[in-house]
């Protein structure tokens, strides 16, 4: 039982990695993708993508719907870099909406969908 426990522990904090991918998207704000973070659920991809700006990060979880090429946002979070705080956390809803398909998107479905 001690080294069932041991293991646990040890494993934890495997299970929280994030792998941030920087992505080259001209004109897009949001230039990161958590690798960690993406899964598939039958013809749905959920990811986390990221923003980094002076004393705040922006993280944006997605659910992507890669048969229909439509998306959003679900998780909204604005995180404060020097204490390490949320200081904004919304949960949204809403319709999945398409999108335009430039090269940078098409690239970014192929990460998620496949």
């Amino acid at each position: 039982m001690k080294y069932l426990l041991l293991l646990v522990f040890a494993l934890m904090p495997i299970a929280n990695a994030e792998t941030w991918i920087r992505l080259n998207i001209p004109d897009s704000y949001i230039n990161k993708i958590d690798r960690d973070s993406i899964r598939k659920e039958g013809d749905f991809a959920y990811y986390t993508m990221k923003f980094d700006y002076n004393n705040e990060s922006t993280i944006l979880k997605f659910k992507h719907d890669c048969k229909y090429n439509a998306r959003k946002i679900i998780r909204h979070s604005t995180i404060d870099k020097q204490n390490n705080e949320v200081v904004l956390f919304d949960n949204l809803s809403g319709e999945l909406t398409e999108y335009n398909r430039p090269a940078a998107m098409i690239k970014l479905e192929n990460m998620v969908c496949i």
